[in-house]
């Protein structure tokens, strides 16, 4: 599970969705509360529901520590990401956050 969560975790997801033929972002997606898995409707909606909760799911306490530090650059990069894009009021990190 570490691996999905950092900066290579960022690097994962938008790996797998151009793998997939996910487009990066769709302004009408809607946040699940539950990880689908699979394909999603974009890398942006999968990061927000995949990598970010993972550090909730990590059980032993090294891989806790880990997972703490790891979590921290992907809190940040949807902020930069919407702020970037001009959507961060309607982001679905503002909801994510809300949420945990």
């Amino acid at each position: 599970m570490l691996d999905e969560i950092g900066a290579i975790g960022i690097a994962r997801a938008f790996m797998y969705g151009g793998s997939t033929g996910e487009p990066m972002r769709v302004a009408t997606e809607q946040l699940q509360t539950v990880y689908p898995g699979g394909r999603t409707s974009s890398v942006v909606l999968r990061f927000h529901e995949k990598p970010l909760r993972l550090r909730e799911e990590t059980s032993t306490s090294s891989g806790k520590r880990e997972a703490e530090r790891r979590h921290q650059p992907v809190l940040r990069f949807p902020q930069f990401l919407h702020e970037e894009h001009g959507d961060l009021d309607t982001a679905p990190a503002h909801r994510f956050e809300d949420a945990l």
